[in-house]
């Protein structure tokens, strides 16, 4: 079962990274897909999947940077205000 979560699209690359991984983590999912969110101007919107086994961080970069870990996917989200190309990683669970 999938649900959607708002996320603020003013954090840092870091700071993204680690709400979400926050969220996966206190709601046990995994994180599927991020976007934009069509209803909030300036404002992110992740989809996750159920996932009860423990899973890595994620890391996110600027689009093209080699990042750490596993990439998951390329997208636009909002960082630091500003509509931005990343891509996403998964780090592996130590």
């Amino acid at each position: 079962m999938s649900q959607q979560m708002q996320i603020p699209g003013n954090l840092t690359t870091d700071g993204l990274a680690a709400t979400i991984t926050k969220q996966e983590q206190l709601n046990f999912t995994e994180l599927k897909a991020l976007a934009t969110d069509p209803k909030t101007a300036g404002a992110n919107v992740g989809t996750f999947a159920d996932q009860p086994n423990p899973i890595g961080a994620l890391f996110i970069c600027n689009d093209g940077i080699v990042g750490k870990g596993t990439k998951l996917f390329s997208t636009k989200a909002y960082v630091g205000g500003t509509l931005t190309s990343i891509d996403v990683y998964r780090v592996a669970v130590s």
